[in-house]
């Protein structure tokens, strides 16, 4: 994806910087030098038509990146396949893909996933 999409602007909402939002084109083809030479820290993969998928289906896809092992994402397991299936359409759910794009960048925080936020008078009355 480029920065001239609208999952390059979730992207960036998210926090994360696109290696290729100089990019005019919305979702580019990219090659492996490409990838190579831009050394990517993080690949989310969008496949919507995979959603609910087994996790071998998904591990097979993510292994197919140890095509490349000097990128510093295949290195570090960082290779992610979002499945959600309003991933790719720009709507009033963008911000489930926005939580999980974080969820995936930062896990370190401990996001929860979307959905999983308590609600106001939930929260309310945990007091």
């Amino acid at each position: 994806m480029s920065g001239a999409s609208f999952l390059g602007e979730i992207l960036k909402l998210a926090g994360g910087r696109n290696i290729f939002a100089e990019i005019d084109q919305p979702y580019p083809q990219v090659s492996k030098e490409s990838l190579l030479a831009r050394q990517p820290d993080v690949i989310l993969e969008f496949m919507p038509e995979l959603q609910g998928a087994d996790e071998s289906r998904l591990s097979e896809i993510r292994s197919d990146w140890n095509a490349l092992p000097s990128l510093p994402a295949t290195q570090h397991g960082r290779i992610h396949v979002i499945t959600l299936d309003h991933a790719l359409r720009p709507g009033p759910r963008f911000t489930e893909v926005l939580d999980e794009i974080q969820r995936l960048l930062y896990p370190e925080l401990n996001l929860a996933p979307a959905g999983d936020a308590p609600t106001t008078e939930t929260a309310a009355s945990a007091d």
